[in-house]
């Protein structure tokens, strides 16, 4: 194990603070994976109790073009990004996750229009520093995007759910139950969660 000291901490890209600046730093991170965590379940539960109250008719049409998007971004997810090594996965695997995105999608846009809520500037570059903050050259990033048009949709799409989370959240009924910071990160083995209940 290496010794933990200013000289550790410079290969982080600390160089002043020492061990302290590390742990303030590693603190912040915990923190904000956590906020973005706990916000997700949040978010996930609202959608679904959202879902649940208000039963839609989604044509057949949306739900069979979801239900390809949903296959193709499983595949991405396992790594196949050629469809002809794809495994033959049956449609009616993803037509239940597919029917509730179209339901929930056409939910929020109604709650969108009906609300006449407008994407928020501040947050949609937020959002951008958000997104781009991996990359080295931020502001270069961040340039690319406005200049396209169809980024920019989706940015503004994932801000305008977000504030209609908001929105929901200001007139729900939320509880909140405590929890370890691993039960939230998904760390703790589902057996250990079980008991806590």
């Amino acid at each position: 194990m290496p010794e933990i000291d200013d000289e550790f901490v410079k290969k982080f890209g600390i160089e002043s603070g020492g061990v302290d600046a590390l742990r303030d730093k590693i603190r912040d991170n915990m923190q904000r994976e956590l906020d973005e965590n706990v916000r997700t379940k949040l978010k996930n539960q609202l959608m679904d109790q959202l879902f649940e109250a208000n039963p839609v008719d989604v044509p057949a049409a949306l739900v069979e073009n979801e239900v390809q998007r949903v296959r193709e971004d499983t595949l991405r997810r396992m790594g196949i990004n050629d469809p002809k090594q794809a495994p033959d996965l049956p449609n009616d695997m993803f037509e239940e996750q597919a029917r509730k995105r179209v339901g929930l999608g056409l939910l929020i846009g109604e709650l969108i229009k009906r609300e006449e809520i407008k994407a928020d500037e501040e947050r949609v570059q937020q959002k951008l520093e958000a997104i781009t903050a991996s990359y080295g050259e931020s502001e270069q990033m961040i340039r690319a995007y406005r200049a396209n048009a169809d980024a920019m949709r989706q940015v503004e799409s994932l801000v305008l759910e977000d504030q209609v989370t908001d929105w929901l959240l200001e007139r729900a009924d939320v509880t909140a139950e405590p929890s370890s910071f691993a039960a939230v990160m998904g760390m703790e083995p589902a057996a250990a969660e079980e008991e806590k209940s």
